[in-house]
């Protein structure tokens, strides 16, 4: 059996919740400090940051939420 196979939902809700978290805070911090992304030529616009704050923190709530579910 491999280690692959013991992930479960809760595990990986969990896990997916962490780096949702971290995408959530990522964009917070541009939008509270103002920092400028750019690509290639392309300074990517602030409502980016509003509207992927928005996404990732409510992933990452649903996650936290699914990882303390009971499996059953």
């Amino acid at each position: 059996m491999n280690k692959m196979d013991n992930m479960n939902l809760r595990s990986f809700s969990f896990i997916a919740a962490i780096v949702f978290s971290g995408v959530s805070l990522l964009h917070l911090a541009r939008i509270l400090f103002g920092g400028n992304v750019i690509i290639e030529n392309w300074e990517v616009p602030m409502s980016i940051s509003i509207a992927g704050f928005i996404v990732a923190a409510y992933l990452a709530y649903k996650g936290f939420q699914l990882s303390g579910r009971k499996e059953k």
